[in-house]
């Protein structure tokens, strides 16, 4: 792995100060054109610097070289570029080396073949125990094995021995916010970014962090940064779109919604989003249209159904919103977002015990906490109608 310096450089300058040691590292290229370990270490400036493009074609021209073909390999699997990862294992030689058994967990990981990954990076680690990539992949498989504690070991003991391994940071990282460790996810985040700015995968789950922890401005900062490397980044797309709407910018979600969706019309998440975003907005039509899309792609989303009914109660069209409910009940039985649209009804229709028995038996945990002023709200109605009935005189 190449040694890159712990700083945070600007992602993009083309008119950028080229140092003496990236200097000479391009003339001692063009003198040797061979030269790996010149272009191993100018591909590690680069990436440090945000020129991945350049750095990416300088490691495929140089690929043979075992050092510069990890350097790649870990560059393909930590922006999720696994057919691109699987090409480049398909042109290496099969070599029992720590790096080449290595290449053989990582081929047996994208199979889905967790075991045969960990037989590997054991191997590997027998034969280099200082061997950085072989505790990263170890740390991977183990995580995906759902193990999470020694997949935490492992993925410490890598950035142990690699301080400036941003993939293992980043790794490192998924396994911190799984435990919902997420201060601490956030700052290996950070860690890999600093080493990486360019690293998009990094940049995407940094905002992702950072929403779980509450701090819109800083997620909808970290996804900009995103989209000023790839404008096309889809997931990129869409959650900037969701940190806007969180913010209220409504104009500017709506806008981000249909870019998310021009990029990937598949995500029914997207269209639901949308939908909630018309429906906050007063634009019914807009609403259902979206809901439906988003059914259309994913028939069995009990969330969809849910907003179906709840656009048509506040419409006061129950009959359609009892037909949303039972569409939705029918695949989701259990299904909480129903189940307080179910109470919400029964409560219009004057079943208060009914509506107070549904709504009690709802889990708060269960439900998303998005809702859970929604079902308190109905809690408070269904209970204030049983008191006024309790106390209405009966002669009357």
């Amino acid at each position: 792995m190449t040694d890159q310096s712990d700083t945070d450089p600007p992602l993009h300058d083309a008119s950028r100060a080229i140092s003496t040691h990236e200097a000479q590292l391009r003339d001692q290229l063009q003198a040797g054109p061979a030269n790996h370990v010149a272009a191993l270490a100018l591909a590690g400036l680069l990436l440090r610097d945000g020129l991945v493009d350049e750095a990416i074609a300088l490691l495929t021209e140089h690929a043979v070289d075992r050092d510069c073909g990890d350097l790649l390999r870990e560059y393909f699997l930590g922006e999720r570029m696994n057919d691109d990862a699987l090409r480049l294992l398909a042109q290496r030689s099969k070599n029992p080396s720590a790096s080449g058994l290595v290449d053989q967990a990582i081929a047996n990981h994208l199979r889905g073949d967790l075991e045969g990954a960990l037989t590997c990076c054991g191997l590997a680690i027998t034969a280099h125990d200082g061997y950085a990539p072989a505790h990263n992949h170890q740390g991977r498989a183990l995580f995906n094995a759902r193990r999470p504690e020694p997949a935490r070991a492992a993925l410490i003991r890598a950035v142990r021995i690699a301080p400036n391994y941003a993939e293992a940071w980043h790794n490192l990282a998924h396994v911190l916010r799984d435990a919902q460790e997420l201060a601490q996810a956030e700052r290996a985040y950070g860690h890999a970014l600093r080493l990486r700015p360019a690293y998009r995968s990094a940049r995407l789950n940094l905002g992702i962090v950072q929403m779980a922890l509450r701090r819109p401005d800083d997620a909808l900062e970290s996804f900009r940064m995103l989209l000023a490397i790839d404008p096309n980044h889809v997931d990129g797309s869409y959650n900037l779109a969701v940190c806007e709407h969180l913010l209220r910018c409504y104009g500017e979600a709506r806008a981000s919604y249909a870019r998310a969706i021009a990029l990937d019309p598949g995500n029914p998440r997207a269209h639901l989003q949308l939908g909630r975003l018309c429906s906050e907005s007063l634009d019914t039509e807009g609403a259902l249209q979206q809901f439906r899309k988003a059914l259309d792609l994913n028939p069995r989303d009990p969330e969809a159904w849910a907003e179906i009914a709840l656009v048509h109660e506040q419409a006061e069209h129950f009959d359609e919103a009892e037909r949303a409910i039972a569409a939705g009940l029918a695949v989701a039985p259990t299904d909480p977002s129903l189940r307080l649209e179910l109470a919400n009804i029964a409560r219009h229709h004057g079943n208060f015990e009914t509506a107070l028995s549904g709504l009690r038996a709802i889990d708060l945990q269960t439900l998303h906490p998005r809702l859970h002023a929604r079902h308190q709200e109905a809690l408070d109605l269904t209970l204030a109608r049983i008191g006024e009935a309790g106390s209405a005189d009966p002669s009357e």
